[in-house]
């Protein structure tokens, strides 16, 4: 992608059920994410524009038997100036 390591993106995020832990990364597709997903309920990620924010329910299904959550986050956004 011409142009998209011009800037970076820090998200703080929140799952809106605790019983439903979330698997965080940073990735250009479904099929290439960076190493080092976390888990949790909430959290924050940082990368270049030319990544994208993703989420599943990783390994470990919810505790209360959940396929489906809200996420609550807060997108911050840099880019260079010209």
């Amino acid at each position: 992608m011409n142009g998209c390591s011009s800037g970076v993106f820090m998200i703080r995020w929140r799952s809106a059920d605790p019983n439903a832990p979330l698997q965080s990364n940073t990735g250009y597709s479904a099929t290439v994410v960076s190493q080092g997903a976390k888990t949790g309920a909430f959290g924050y990620m940082s990368a270049s524009n030319c990544e994208q924010p993703m989420f599943n329910f990783g390994d470990k299904p919810a505790k209360d038997g959940a396929t489906l959550v809200d996420v609550y986050y807060e997108l911050k956004f840099w880019q260079a100036a010209p």
